[in-house]
């Protein structure tokens, strides 16, 4: 009993010292949980400004943790709450400016607002290890056995309150009543938001802590090591193998390739950033670092050679604009590892990639908007709709596969962008502005809107692209 009781001292107090270093954060955290409730219970799930409210509630967890982070590894010589405040106020201008423009556009989802919560937690990673000339990896895998930590806690706390209230429910109400659905709801909610965030940031390391003695759990090494990689290494030869098949047959690379080596490349990163402390010890480790880049490179420039076919077929679109950021970042993390660079280029680059693909005149929208208007003004030079930036019927007889590529690249542009940018006129000299007018000059035909061509090899339709 006594020890019991020292074990959940122990636990209040790593609560408490996570509450000293983060307040703001975890302050934040618990009005989240409270607006939730709010919506849930009294505005019914309403889309209104309490939603946006709460979005915005959400992304500022992230920020003022980066910044709490921020003024441990370089402020801690100045006034703790100076600098809480100064960052909290900066954090609360940055949520009215976009919620102001929540105001203006009605959207609640802002990607320039969103980004920053990506671009937060890599700067929550990368800041205690700025500087560091050892441990930096040490710190990483810290944070990972923490988060771990934490979910599994979680999990545990959740599943066994969901076990009280479902015999409270059978032994004393026997109903299928929402409160008790509701109050399962909300537990999960707490549970994630509150306890969990607590929790992760109480066992968080500090910056400038001595990590010399760390040791990483024993349980993670021995999953690493047996089942982990060796399904990295399968996983890479059925790709090989794929592509032998590829140069046999002579037949192009599905699509699908670019998501698959994709996520297994961007995971085994991951991997070897957790493996880099045992590589001077465990012979293993340190010849799946060292030869892993190499073997990796050829798989993307395969997706790669994927990619560019589809965006010669269908031009580029937003979610083609990340996925090909997101492989030439994997090239440079593996050509990192083969010049033994340190992993801090790893998370630089990856924030400079977030930067570039929303806040940039290089953005995925701006991208895709240019790149889907050409492509539809060379179909429309194409048919004869379109001359000295006018438009006419289309004439031609079609394929409704043809039409329809028309007609979904029209609907992106118009889902995306707007038709006016487009600049096309009718025959008065006057700009198109909504997608029903410039379907209707086009004279595009109900059977073009209802067909859908499967014919894509990775499960994409073209025409929606």
């Amino acid at each position: 009993m006594k020890k019991i009781k020292e074990n959940v001292k122990k636990l209040l107090l790593h609560f408490k010292s996570g509450f000293e270093r983060f307040p703001v954060t975890i302050i934040l955290a618990f009005m989240h949980f409270i607006t939730g409730i709010y919506i849930a219970e009294v505005r019914s799930f309403q889309s209104d400004e309490f939603v946006e409210v709460n979005l915005l509630l959400f992304g500022s967890i992230f920020i003022t943790a980066m910044f709490e982070m921020l003024y441990e590894k370089y402020f801690y010589k100045k006034n703790r709450w100076l600098v809480r405040g100064a960052y909290s106020v900066l954090t609360f201008v940055v949520s009215v400016i976009f919620y102001v423009e929540y105001l203006r556009t009605n959207d609640y989802y802002n990607i320039y607002y969103f980004t920053l919560i990506p671009i937060s937690i890599v700067l929550f990673l990368l800041i205690p290890i700025l500087r560091k000339k050892e441990s930096r990896e040490k710190y990483l895998q810290s944070v990972f056995s923490n988060f771990v930590i934490t979910g599994i806690f979680a999990v545990v706390l959740w599943i066994g309150i969901e076990i009280i209230l479902a015999t409270v429910n059978y032994l004393f109400f026997y109903s299928g009543d929402s409160l008790f659905f509701r109050l399962t709801t909300y537990s999960f909610w707490f549970i994630t938001e509150v306890f969990g965030a607590s929790l992760f940031l109480s066992l968080l390391k500090k910056p400038n802590d001595n990590l010399e003695n760390y040791e990483f759990p024993f349980i993670f090494n021995l999953l690493i090591k047996f089942v982990i990689i060796p399904l990295i290494i399968i996983y890479t030869g059925v790709l090989y193998i794929y592509m032998a098949k590829v140069i046999i047959s002579m037949h192009l690379p599905k699509g699908l390739i670019s998501h698959l080596v994709l996520w297994y490349t961007a995971f085994s990163v991951f991997m070897m950033i957790l493996i880099t402390p045992f590589t001077q010890k465990d012979k293993f480790f340190e010849n799946f670092k060292k030869y892993f880049p190499y073997f990796s490179i050829p798989l993307i420039f395969a997706s790669l050679f994927a990619v560019f076919q589809r965006t010669y077929q269908y031009g580029i679109t937003e979610n083609r604009y990340y996925v090909l950021i997101s492989i030439f970042w994997l090239l440079f993390c593996m050509i990192l590892y083969i010049r033994n660079m340190n992993v801090t280029g790893v998370f630089i680059s990856l924030i400079i990639c977030f930067i570039i693909s929303v806040y940039t005149p290089l953005s995925a929208k701006n991208v895709s908007n240019f790149s889907q208007s050409q492509r539809l003004k060379r179909m429309l030079v194409k048919y004869g709709a379109l001359k000295d930036g006018k438009i006419s019927k289309i004439t031609q007889k079609l394929t409704n596969r043809q039409g329809s590529q028309i007609h979904t690249t029209i609907q992106y542009i118009s889902d995306n962008s707007t038709i006016a940018k487009l600049n096309f006129k009718n025959e008065k000299g006057e700009v198109y502005s909504t997608l029903g007018d410039l379907e209707k000059g086009l004279d595009v035909k109900e059977s073009w809107k209802d067909y859908y061509a499967y014919e894509s090899e990775d499960g994409e339709i073209p025409e929606k692209q």
